[in-house]
């Protein structure tokens, strides 16, 4: 039962009671009460005062459960912040640590990108980063570069994140420069204000993905599915986006300069023609719908 229904429910108790009690006195004369002969009104007076203590002492206990309620709510909730938080730190730290092991006891740096213990490597940072926050992860990356394991020249990675499936990853702030995402799955992915400059995302799978405020300048997106993609605020300057699907993307104070735009798709892509050169609007195979410079 409900709170407010307690109350009422004691409420309408007493006043059921009261009035009860104080009726029959009246119609039947009690003596003894010290109220013989007095008007229905003097009665009705013994009333008010317990009511007005009943009602008070309700309102209060109500006001003492809401204030625990909320208390043990925030205290919950911190609580579950806090486990998430050591459960993520534990997660990071052992994936440093078996990554160390592979790489001093297996020689995980000399390694031939087919062979399994790469392939462990690989499944062990794909599972770590998707359960990460996007701080952590950014640490993941830092350690790969740092060992060796992930290089900036294409092909050059014993480590790579192509082809994987990091749909819905959190990767918001991260530095991610020149980092290789060729082909992956990053559906609804946030990537807001994160450093993707050079980074490889040619033919990626970018449906969804907030892109709000980040810097893929110099980046290579040739072929990438960015449709419904949120790219406001991004620096796309000297970006490959040539063949891209950029249908219905939001591009609304995106800097375009010195994007390649040849046969990409723009139909009800959110942005000002004038965001584009003439060049860029006749390298683009598709751009119907764009909102013309008033």
């Amino acid at each position: 039962m409900k709170i407010g229904q307690r109350f009422w429910l004691v409420i309408g108790g007493v006043c059921l009671i009261g009035g009860g009690l104080i009726i029959a006195a009246y119609h039947f004369d009690w003596t003894g009460t010290g109220f013989e002969k007095k008007t229905l009104w003097d009665w009705l007076q013994l009333l008010i005062v317990p009511l007005a203590l009943a009602i008070i002492a309700v309102f209060f206990n109500i006001a003492s459960t809401r204030a625990e309620q909320k208390i043990a709510t925030q205290r919950y909730e911190d609580d579950k912040r806090l486990a998430l938080d050591k459960q993520r730190e534990d997660l990071l730290q052992t994936y440093l640590d078996n990554i160390s092991a592979l790489l001093l006891e297996k020689e995980l740096c000399s390694s031939k990108p087919k062979d399994e213990i790469v392939k462990v490597a690989r499944v062990r940072t794909l599972t770590t980063l998707i359960q990460l926050d996007a701080r952590r992860a950014e640490y993941v990356f830092s350690f790969l570069h740092e060992v060796g394991l992930m290089s900036n020249q294409p092909g050059m990675s014993i480590i790579n994140l192509s082809h994987a499936n990091l749909s819905k990853i959190d990767l918001s702030q991260a530095s991610l420069i020149e980092a290789d995402f060729s082909e992956a799955d990053l559906t609804q992915a946030n990537l807001s204000e994160a450093d993707l400059s050079r980074a490889n995302l040619s033919k990626a799978n970018l449906h969804d993905v907030r892109f709000i405020g980040s810097d893929l300048t110099q980046a290579n997106l040739r072929g990438a599915n960015l449709i419904q993609a949120n790219l406001s605020q991004a620096s796309l300057i000297d970006a490959d986006l040539s063949e891209a699907n950029l249908s219905f993307a939001d591009l609304r104070e995106t800097n375009l300069r010195g994007a390649n735009l040849r046969g990409a798709i723009l139909n009800n892509a959110k942005l000002f023609s004038y965001q584009l050169s003439e060049e860029q609007m006749k390298q683009a195979k598709s751009y119907v719908n764009i909102k013309h410079n008033n």
